[in-house]
């Protein structure tokens, strides 16, 4: 087909894609696809976005398909009147166009979705919650994070019921699973519905029960903040907003819901893992527990994974040793709510 471009060609609303191409035979416009040649009606396209640097070109089919290429030349002369639109505007217009376009994403993340996920987490149901927990935990298993089965809680179980009581929780919100997970580790955490996880590996390294305890507090803290239900509604949140401005197509988009959505999750996990951090020191002081031993277990984690005590912008948990400073000042302060701040 002469004068044609090569592209990729996605179905209406949806990334699925396959290699195509576009050109024009006797005046009429034609796609060609592995299934064979469509020639397009002359209302058979809708749009033909603008020449960008080297940002793909795409052309909006009027049934809602997306063509996508990088030859900006080739869209050029198979649609000449859109080429010298473009070619008539001015470079601000676009700057301006596309500078309007990041502040209002920015201003969606920034200050709708954590808004809209914090009162989607609230109005959740306590059996939408625990679907989450299981399939969760299904997940781990399938994909070979956490081992087939549960470990045996031991006493741990009955100190953590004990605990909970004593510091006017109920432990029927929750249910303790100990896992082996030699891939994950020493580590511990919380799903949405209350079901809290802890490695075989973490209990050997700490040594006592009184510092598991201690992060098991951390965990409930994740839970009565809903933090990852917020997580989980702000990341779909994204992904809603990026499917708004950029059509929901294209092969860049996935790409950037991905990144965008790990930066989103980085920033957030920082606040909230402080927020857990303050909620345990709250609660271990209502039980009758020592704070401290938050401190003393975060310093045995720090010590056994090297890379834990670095504070980058990439790490997930703010750095453990600044953590470790704000639990022992809030163990110190006089004894009062640390989470209503």
């Amino acid at each position: 087909m002469p004068d044609s471009v090569s592209g990729r060609l996605f179905e209406a609303g949806s990334s699925r894609n396959a290699p195509a191409a576009l050109g024009r035979d006797g005046g009429s416009l034609v796609l060609r696809t592995d299934a064979g040649a469509e020639r397009l009606p002359p209302e058979g396209v809708a749009s033909v976005s603008p020449a960008l640097g080297r940002t793909p070109r795409r052309v909006a089919l009027a049934d809602g398909r997306v063509f996508e290429t990088k030859d900006t030349d080739g869209i050029d002369r198979l649609f000449p009147k859109a080429r010298g639109v473009l070619s008539g505007a001015r470079g601000w217009t676009l700057g301006a166009l596309a500078a309007a376009t990041v502040a209002i994403m920015a201003a969606t993340i920034v200050f709708v979705l954590p808004l809209a996920a914090s009162l989607a987490a609230a109005l959740t149901p306590s059996p939408v919650r625990s679907l989450i927990d299981s399939s969760a935990l299904s997940t781990l298993r399938t994909i070979g994070l956490v081992e087939e089965g549960e470990g045996d809680p031991q006493d741990l179980e009955p100190q953590f019921g004990e605990m909970l009581r004593a510091a006017g929780e109920d432990p029927s919100d929750y249910r303790l699973i100990v896992v082996e997970a030699p891939r994950i580790g020493p580590n511990a955490f919380a799903m949405p519905g209350g079901t809290l996880v802890v490695t075989t590996d973490l209990i050997e390294l700490l040594g006592r029960d009184e510092l598991v305890l201690a992060v098991l507090a951390h965990e409930v803290g994740h839970v009565t903040g809903d933090h990852g239900l917020q997580l989980l509604y702000r990341a779909l949140g994204l992904r809603a907003v990026i499917d708004g401005l950029t059509g929901g197509a294209g092969a860049g988009v996935d790409v950037v819901a991905e990144n965008a959505g790990a930066l989103l999750t980085l920033q957030n996990t920082r606040g909230f893992e402080r927020d857990a951090d303050a909620a345990a020191v709250d609660l271990l002081r209502r039980a009758g527990r020592r704070p401290e031993a938050l401190a003393e277990a975060l310093s045995l984690i720090r010590e056994d994974c090297r890379a834990c005590g670095e504070d980058s912008i990439l790490s997930t948990h703010p750095g453990m040793e600044e953590r470790i400073e704000a639990i022992r000042r809030l163990a110190a302060a006089p004894g009062e709510d640390q989470t209503a701040r």
